[in-house]
């Protein structure tokens, strides 16, 4: 069963700090963790307040397991932190849009034709009135049909053309 979880449930599982647990990332790129006297690989880190604390409350998943959670990157520090840190970034990768050329909807379908700071992308996205959703009062997140996020950090201060071809589908 899929369900969220409350703090109270959270706080009953282990708090993993630098003192019980050591990270590292082994030669094929998967970060690997001693816990508790045992070697565990191709750990997963779940954020759990991804936008409105990202470096709070991170799960750490070992095959299909949760050790414990994380409660604040800032207890880790130096090399462990920079592994941690690089291990988020990748799994949240979540690059800017940076201006939208065109905003075609055709066949239910929204495609934006958008420069990024990962490059040029057409955006093809279903239901956008889901898949277009402000996290903030100025922070717009942009879901794709691959999966794929992409944000808006600052909607207000977003070029006025752009803008313009977003705001019919807001």
């Amino acid at each position: 069963m899929n369900r969220r979880r409350d703090f109270r449930e959270i706080a009953s599982l282990g708090s993993l700090t630098p003192g019980n647990i050591v990270f590292s990332v082994c030669e094929n790129g998967f970060l690997n963790a001693e816990f508790e006297g045992k070697t565990h690989r191709r750990l997963t880190l779940n954020r759990m307040l991804p936008y409105s604390a990202p470096t709070r409350y991170i799960s750490v998943m070992a095959d299909g397991e949760e050790l414990g959670i994380i409660e604040d990157l800032s207890a880790f520090s130096g090399e462990q932190r920079r592994v941690l840190e690089d291990a988020l970034r990748f799994r949240y990768y979540l690059p800017r849009i940076l201006c939208i050329r065109s905003a075609k909807e055709k066949v239910s379908f929204l495609y934006l034709d958008c420069e990024t700071d990962a490059g040029d992308k057409v955006l093809c996205i279903a239901d956008f009135t889901s898949n277009l959703r402000f996290l903030s009062t100025d922070t717009l997140v942009v879901s794709d049909i691959e999966g794929n996020r992409y944000q808006i950090p600052d909607y207000s201060h977003f070029d006025r053309a752009s803008r313009k071809r977003l705001d019919t589908f807001l």
